[in-house]
This record gives structure tokens, C-alpha cells and sequence, in this order.
């Protein structure tokens, strides 16, 4: 069991719940942004007593806008991803998950995408 957590500086679920028995797992969320270090998160985590494992459960998604801003920055690709997750196990992390913006959001052609245009 674990606690899904906004972004934040270093911890994740440990920032609130470490301690608590019920803690089976630490979790983060690690933000749509390209190229950040996610892994000291997990870093961090992994350095806490009691030791417990930890993953990124919610890195930057496949085909999301680069933080937020489509416009300027365009769309993620699958590399975007793939470096965070390399980054996140090879420092040690338990687990990673991968998510598409256009299956995240249940998008189809008959329904407005968020966060703009989702490139299929």
C-alpha cells in the first residue's frame, strides 16, 4: 500500500508517511518536464529508515505537452520517457509505470483533448 503524492522537492509519499506501518511502498509523482533529475527522488527515498522500496508512479506521460506548454515546447515523445525510467531503476527504484496523454484522459476524436491538441 502506498499514498500518491503532488510533486515536491525530494520525498514523495515519504514526506508524509514514511513512518507509518501501513507505508508498504514509497511513491512519486515526478511532473510533465523533460530531462529532470527524478531520480535523486527515488534517491532519497531509498537512503530512509526503515528501508522500503520506491517508484515513480507518475513520470512526464507519452505525447503530453513538455510542461504544459505545448506551444513552446511541444509534445513529449517516447524517448522523453524512457530516460526517466532508465534514470529511476538504474538508481535503484522498484518500479516504474508508463503512461500515454491520449489514454490517460480516455481521448477520442468525438471528445476535446486537454492540456491542447493530443497528437495521436
Amino acid at each position: 500500500m502506498s499514498f500518491h503524492p503532488q510533486p515536491t522537492a525530494l520525498g514523495s509519499s515519504s514526506n508524509w508517511f514514511h513512518q507509518e506501518d501501513w507505508l508498504d511502498f514509497n511513491m512519486h509523482q515526478t511532473g510533465h518536464c523533460p530531462n529532470q533529475p527524478t531520480y535523486q527522488k527515488i534517491r532519497h527515498d531509498l537512503a530512509l529508515s526503515p528501508k522500503k522500496p520506491s517508484i515513480d508512479a507518475e513520470p512526464m506521460y507519452e505525447k503530453h505537452p513538455k510542461c504544459f506548454d505545448p506551444k513552446n515546447q511541444s509534445y513529449s515523445e517516447a524517448i522523453d520517457i524512457r530516460k526517466i525510467i532508465y534514470w529511476n531503476v538504474f538508481t535503484g527504484a522498484a518500479g516504474q509505470t508508463y503512461g500515454c496523454h491520449a489514454v490517460w484522459q480516455m481521448y477520442d476524436l468525438d471528445k476535446l483533448p486537454f492540456n491542447g491538441q493530443v497528437k495521436l
